[in-house]
Formats: C-alpha cells, structure tokens, sequence
C-alpha cells in the first residue's frame, strides 16, 4: 500500500496558533473529532476545539500532534503568527467518500488503514532534553492505494503564506479558514 505525505516545517512562535476546519455531526459516522494522543494526550491549554474549528499552538515548545479522519477534515488548514503577522494556508486533496488512510500512530496496528487525512505536529523537547527543532507542521495525506505498476495516485497540497497587516489578511484567513485574525489570536 502506498499512501503520499506532505508536510512542511515552519518556524514557530510563542504567538503561533494553528487552525483547523473541521465537519461537525455525529461521531458515529464522522469519528471523533481530533485524534490528539499521538505523544500523550495534548494538555487544554495547548488545543481548543470549537464549534467547526479546533485551535492548536504551534510555539515549537511542547511535542505533540493531532489529526482528523478524512471524514472529519476539510482541504484546508492554516496558521497565525501574530509575532511576525503570517498567515499560512494550506489547501490539499480530499477525495469523497475514501476513507483508507494509513494510520501513523507510533504502535501496533490493529486497523492499519483508519487514519488521518491532516495531521499538525508540534515540536517541543524530547525525554532526553534535545530537540528536533523547534517546528511546527501541516500535514496532509492521500488516501492509500494498492497499486499495480503503472498505476498512480495523485496527492495535491498547496502551501501558501501572506504577510501583511491584520486588516489585509483578516478577510483572507475568514473566507478560507472560517475565523477572523482576532478570533485565532483569542483561542489562547
């Protein structure tokens, strides 16, 4: 099975929030709504879940990571850097109704093939002290595929970042990300 990861360390900040859509309703059908125990369960005070959006920091200060089924997401997350005025968008594909996504937590898999189709880590010390970074990612995954030579399968992810005034992307991040500049500043 072939799945396609893209992802891109970015430069974190104490004033980095991530921000990520998500499909509301039943978790029954949808799942549940972040799979947030990837490196431990992330603490309240690092991830807020909203009514259609979930906040994230992304400080490089804490190690963890959250994801959402392909049910669950939208093609679209981003993030605030308040410090330096960046807002980044990604934008990537989600095909209807797949839902074989390969699962990456770090064990052993009884369902190999229930994962997440946008992840966002968050770098922070190891155990030992080191660290990898700091960083933070936005992440997303095709569905997986079985494929024959030959065959292929075609992922697109788009990362785009502006910066400017918060009056100039504020109407940006609220068409695409369905939040304004202030709400994302407000999560934490």
């Amino acid at each position: 099975m072939l799945s396609v990861w893209i992802l891109g360390m970015l430069n974190p900040s104490p004033g980095t929030t991530i921000v990520i859509p998500f499909r509301t309703g039943d978790e029954t059908g949808l799942g549940r709504i972040v799979n947030d125990e990837y490196f431990g369960k992330v603490p309240a005070d690092r991830l807020v879940v909203g009514e259609g959006v979930m906040y994230f920091k992304g400080d490089g200060k804490y190690r963890s990571k959250i994801g959402l089924t392909p049910m669950r997401a939208r093609p679209v997350a981003g993030s605030y850097s308040e410090e330096h005025r960046i807002l980044t968008i990604i934008q990537f594909s989600l095909p209807e109704g797949r839902s074989d996504y390969v699962n990456s937590m770090w064990e052993f898999q009884d369902d190999p093939f229930s994962g997440d189709a946008v992840n966002s880590y968050n770098d922070g010390p190891l155990e030992d002290g080191g660290q990898m970074g700091p960083f933070y990612e936005l992440e997303s995954s095709s569905p997986a595929a079985n494929l024959s030579p030959g065959e292929r399968i075609v992922h697109y992810h788009r990362t785009i970042h502006f910066k400017g005034e918060e009056k100039n992307l504020d109407p940006i991040s609220k068409e695409v990300l369905g939040v304004g500049i202030n709400q994302i500043k407000a999560a934490f």
